[in-house]
């Protein structure tokens, strides 16, 4: 089954590795997730990132399931490379193991020179013109090997350790009652203390955030084909016409038409 790019938004369906290249100028960002896939997120230029070295060529290690917590000023032009592979398409090589270690337990941060940058970027482009899929895992090992000659700097998010707690308690909670107080009492905060941190860190409110977890679940299911009425009450929504007035806020579209564009995308996919 294909596997979906974190940003929903784009219905972009892909299998083993995908790449993308874009240079933009950003909208303010400022958002705390994790994914099930390996994602690298070469930076080229512009203060994009985890660290205060921003101006500095970096690439941006996380493997599936570490939470990270990439930030982008208002405004801020940058231009960045993002692969991305599945587990399973990398696990395939016996190689694989010894360099795989770069991308640590709680991600990794390597700061580049220019023509470090540049042939990053060449490779990554490679790979995303290279049809043929064994020449892709080899080219994708190599891009991996390159960085892991790299020193390699921990990432530091920043984060407060009772926000990375709720965090991790609503990723878990999502499709549960979830009340402000609560949360204060589960970190030993104060309500107020929390919630003006929380709207700090990951630039949404609590109940934004849950919504967010709560949609991210439904697009998983829907692409599952899991009824919608099921997806409701599975994600925490309660009565269908919640999820759906919350999704098409969210995606401009019903959850219908959204499974109708995955089942497309599906078909693509598999004939290609």
């Amino acid at each position: 089954m294909p596997v979906k790019h974190e940003n929903y938004t784009f219905l972009t369906s892909w299998s083993d590795v995908y790449v993308d290249e874009y240079e933009r100028t950003s909208s303010a960002m400022s958002d705390y997730h994790a994914h099930r896939y390996y994602e690298v997120s070469l930076i080229l230029s512009g203060e994009v990132g985890v660290s205060s070295e921003s101006e500095r060529p970096r690439v941006i290690l996380c493997a599936p399931g570490v939470p990270h917590y990439i930030t982008c000023t208002k405004g801020t032009a940058y231009k960045r490379i993002n692969v991305v592979f599945s587990e399973e398409f990398i696990s395939s090589s016996r190689e694989a193991e010894e360099i795989m270690g770069v991308f640590k337990r709680e991600g990794n941060v390597i700061f580049l020179d220019n023509e470090q940058a540049n042939e990053l970027a060449d490779i990554a482009r490679s790979i995303m013109k290279e049809n043929n899929r064994f020449r892709q895992r080899l080219l994708l090992l190599y891009y991996i090997s390159k960085i892991s000659d790299s020193d390699v700097d921990t990432v530091k998010d920043g984060l407060p350790d009772y926000i990375s707690r709720v965090l991790c308690y609503i990723k878990e909670k999502y499709s549960e009652k979830i009340i402000a107080n609560d949360l204060a009492r589960y970190v030993n905060v104060g309500r107020t203390t929390l919630m003006t941190a929380f709207k700090k860190h990951t630039g949404m409110t609590v109940g934004e955030y849950v919504l967010k977890c709560r949609l991210i679940a439904a697009v998983d299911l829907l692409s599952a084909e899991v009824p919608v009425r099921e997806c409701a009450e599975r994600c925490g929504f309660g009565e269908s016409c919640n999820f759906i007035r919350s999704f098409k806020r969210h995606f401009g579209m019903t959850p219908r038409k959204y499974m109708s564009i995955m089942k497309n995308c599906r078909k693509n996919v598999s004939s290609a």
